[in-house]
């Protein structure tokens, strides 16, 4: 009997290659349940690597009969492209949807406006049991009998009122025992996306996680957890996503993470674990970042608040650990392990406005965490919030823009660069944002989003020093000195370089622009004619003070010094200019300037700042490339081209965002 030919794509945002874990559950559960799985060929679990040429052609040779994709923000136009043709060409092919960016649940128009689609599987529903049914019913399939499912007669929608029960779910025992070959590939910058369970309890309205939010959890069993872990161990997997959304929600968790650090002494792998961290038992959810801090598998700290403001935590029906208990039980791990803190935050929920924005910043600033990263609010089609009564009751107002996973990307289509990370426009992600709510316009929107872009890069082009003199000497608030800059200074273009005023002068209109002319459709930055990417919003402000910094500290400090009587500002101003790496700064030569005051020994060590005759010498001498993980010598201060130059400078010292942009090493004689 000749087989029939099944393919499963599931491209994720990640730029190095992801382990199709969906391909491995689904085909072990079909073989370990199945009456039909002779019948039935297993095609590349790595489709989503490829081009949609390639596709075809492995179509070409092996036609399909079953083709499912599971949709995301950041792959549902490529999904639809692969999927359309796939129809044209094989219009028997049974063309099956799951995942979370599926607008089906309050769209009448959906097989309307996707008449290449047969069936949509929810994203509260598993998908391997389902799969199960059409597999082994596939040649008498009544839609109608599936579990779950939507299907359409004539594009109008109908739902399968055959329901399926995810407490009788079995979960398919080590998944990857019966399909080792592949897991024989080349594993350098690669990532498993594996879950040890499935469900949420909470019912926050912005969200939509697998398995289902507001539903019981559903745990996979601990020997077949360890057992799974330890196959992607062996077959030395660099990074492993825990994509359970409550991780420490359940005491087997700490054995869980345990097993991680033995299984990394014991093969040498996972080098990185990424968690998402419960929200009802923070003892349990420090002891696991404490085991994996000291097993070297997590070397910074995540605290994700959405926000800390009660009314907004109302609307969204957030359930969290208090921001003040989760913050010091947090410290101590920075203290224990020399980890970094970030807060991960959502801009614009329902009850957010200007002012609260900037409050949030003072929140964070005081606590001294070493960064904090506000994102756009996405409205995702299986969240709370999707429904129109929702939306209705808190007036929300959206737009449909492109935003992307990198921090950039090249002006040219389908182009990359092979110095550096995939860099292309295959990160786009095509998404519904809100910009407005009932306390807030889309303009305000506007202003809290460039607000966050600024202070998000507090830490790493040294306006903390700035901030931290002023709060100190005068009471000025965080929140009040970027209100200031981004108000008074750029919205009004003040700066002594008039480059400098156009390159940070378009940011306010840019926003304005994407808000109110429907012909924008991307949240995106251009530095230059002749440089080559176009920038995400909170590196295009880095980047653009990184090539003029003299002319941007010299105005921000002027400005203070001016309003404030003092003369001090200006010198600080002109130490963090001095201290910046920028264009001109040759890691051979090293750089040297004098001030009047001991500004090294006074922000970085906490001595008393001193009037005097001071000389500094800046020697950092490799500077960090952002495709490798050790530091070299640069090639930018020898490069004639200017527009060489400029590139070979973001790779080196912008790209990553997180990165520390001013020197490392600073010698103070005085």
């Amino acid at each position: 009997m000749k087989q029939k030919n099944i393919y499963l794509w599931n491209k994720s945002i990640f730029s190095g290659i992801v382990l199709p874990t969906l391909w491995f559950s689904s085909k072990a559960y079909f073989e370990e349940n199945s009456t039909t799985a002779d019948e039935w060929s297993w095609h590349d679990p790595f489709l989503h690597t490829h081009s949609i040429d390639h596709i075809l052609n492995l179509c070409e040779k092996n036609p399909p009969h079953f083709f499912g994709f599971s949709l995301y923000i950041w792959n549902h136009i490529e999904a639809d492209n692969i999927a359309q043709e796939i129809k044209r060409r094989y219009p028997d092919c049974l063309i099956v949807y799951g995942g979370p960016q599926i607008d089906i649940k309050y769209s009448s128009s959906f097989f309307v406006d996707h008449p290449w689609v047969d069936l949509v599987v929810p994203s509260d529903v598993y998908g391997e049991p389902i799969l199960h049914y059409i597999l082994d019913n596939f040649n008498t399939l009544k839609h109608q009998d599936i579990p779950e499912v939507y299907f359409h007669r004539s594009g109008i929608k109908f739902k399968s009122q055959h329901d399926f029960v995810k407490r009788q779910f079995v979960w398919p025992k080590d998944m990857f025992i019966n399909n080792q070959e592949y897991l024989k590939f080349d594993t350098t910058n690669s990532l498993a996306i594996y879950e040890t369970t499935r469900g949420c309890p909470y019912r926050c309205t912005y969200c939509d996680w697998g398995g289902g939010t507001f539903t019981k959890v559903t745990k996979k069993p601990l020997s077949t957890v360890f057992s799974e872990i330890e196959e992607l161990c062996k077959n030395k997997l660099e990074n492993i996503f825990v994509a359970d959304a409550n991780f420490g929600i359940f005491k087997e968790d700490v054995e869980i993470a345990q097993h991680l650090v033995n299984m990394k002494e014991k093969y040498g792998y996972p080098n990185n674990v990424f968690v998402e961290n419960a929200k009802n038992n923070l003892s349990r959810v420090i002891e696991i970042q404490r085991i994996l801090m000291a097993g070297k598998l997590v070397f910074m700290y995540k605290i994700a608040v959405q926000n800390t403001n009660a009314e907004i935590k109302e609307n969204i029906e957030r359930i969290d650990i208090p921001f003040d208990d989760y913050l010091k039980e947090t410290l101590k791990l920075k203290e224990e392990f020399n980890a970094p803190v970030m807060v991960e935050s959502i801009l614009g929920l329902p009850g957010d406005s200007y002012i609260r924005t900037l409050e949030s910043i003072d929140l964070y600033y005081r606590s001294t965490i070493d960064m904090f990263r506000s994102s756009i609010w996405n409205l995702l089609p299986e969240a709370p919030a999707y429904d129109p009564a929702y939306r209705k009751k808190f007036k929300i107002q959206t737009k449909w823009f492109e935003i992307y996973s990198h921090p950039f990307r090249n002006k040219s289509f389908n182009k990359e660069d092979n110095m550096a990370f995939s860099i292309s426009n295959s990160d786009t992600m095509y998404v519904e944002n809100v910009i407005s709510t009932y306390s807030y316009s889309k303009h305000e929107w506007c202003d809290m989003l460039a607000v966050s872009m600024i202070a998000s890069s507090i830490n790493t082009i040294g306006l903390h020093f700035l901030i931290k003199f002023l709060d100190q000497q005068y009471q000025i608030k965080p929140s009040k000195f970027y209100h200031v800059l981004y108000k008074e200074i750029i919205c009004k273009s003040i700066f002594s370089s008039q480059i400098l005023n156009e390159k940070l002068g378009m940011l306010p209109d840019s926003l304005i622009s994407l808000v109110d002319d429907p012909t924008v459709r991307r949240l995106e930055f251009d530095i230059g004619e002749d440089f080559p990417f176009l920038l995400a919003p909170h590196v295009y402000f880095t980047f653009a003070v990184m090539l003029y910094p003299e002319d941007f500290f010299k105005t921000v400090a002027d400005y203070f010094a001016d309003v404030l009587h003092d003369k001090k500002i200006r010198e600080l101003g002109k130490f963090l200019s001095n201290i910046m790496i920028d264009l001109t700064y040759d890691p051979l030569v090293g750089r040297r300037f004098k001030t009047e005051y001991n500004w090294y020994s006074h922000l970085f060590k906490d001595a008393p700042l001193t009037n005097g005759k001071y000389e500094y010498i800046i020697s950092d001498k490799l500077l960090k490339f952002v495709k490798i993980t050790d530091f070299e010598y640069s090639d930018y201060p020898a490069a004639i081209d200017l527009a060489y130059k400029t590139k070979q400078f973001f790779y080196h010292r912008a790209a990553n965002v997180a990165r520390q942009k001013y020197a490392h090493h600073i010698i103070e004689e005085g």
